[in-house]
């Protein structure tokens, strides 16, 4: 909805959020050079890890927030990471994801799997389950050098070619200056309401 905030680097990478509760959180992972998001993905890991503890501070609301990792890496076929993409892709099976977790995380000698798996088991049957239906990998997403054609693929749709370059410059600009001011603590979020009333307004 338009009332929905976007908060940059506060309780994740970036956070949709209405009346400062927190519906969608997005880990971002950017490679330069192609990875494979496996079983036993450092990166997969890592967001899991990140996650719990967001859960057992009481950030994440295990009910009501969605969690989604976003990776330019890939999910080899049979993996969990495939198993967790969104239900559209026809592959989703979060017990099976849950299954082939538990085997990568308890047979891993490597420590940051170790740890982080500790917490994944730590949080029992019942709320691995829940987690992991909460979770959705978007795998072999878009690097960073193809983002500007698919926002002006987006804008194309409405506006036509002739003016896309000249929207799509003061949309960055924009956007630039609200994610400085968000680092630079400035403000807390972009509004949603506000990115979209000046995409329209700009086409």
């Amino acid at each position: 909805s338009l009332s929905e905030e976007i908060s940059l680097e506060n309780i994740d990478d970036i956070s949709f959020e209405e009346n400062g509760t927190p519906l969608e959180l997005i880990q971002t992972k950017h490679h330069s050079t192609p990875k494979n998001l496996s079983d036993t993905s450092i990166d997969l890991w890592k967001t899991i890890g990140n996650w719990i503890d967001g859960i057992s501070e009481d950030r994440i609301k295990l009910d009501k927030t969605l969690l989604t990792l976003v990776t330019t890496s890939l999910a080899p076929p049979n993996s969990a990471a495939e198993m967790l993409r969104p239900k559209d892709s026809q592959q989703r099976d979060i017990l099976s994801a849950l299954t082939k977790l538990k085997k990568a995380g308890s047979e891993s000698i490597d420590p940051t799997i170790i740890e982080n798996f500790n917490k994944f088991d730590g949080l029992g049957s019942l709320k691995q389950k829940k987690f992991l239906e909460q979770i959705t990998v978007i795998d072999n997403a878009p690097d960073i050098d193809d983002v500007k054609k698919k926002i002006q693929g987006y804008l194309g749709i409405t506006t036509g070619t002739n003016h896309l370059d000249e929207i799509f410059l003061r949309i960055e600009g924009w956007w630039i200056g609200e994610v400085i001011k968000c680092l630079r603590g400035n403000q807390n979020t972009i509004s949603k309401k506000a990115l979209v009333i000046r995409t329209i307004s700009w086409r």
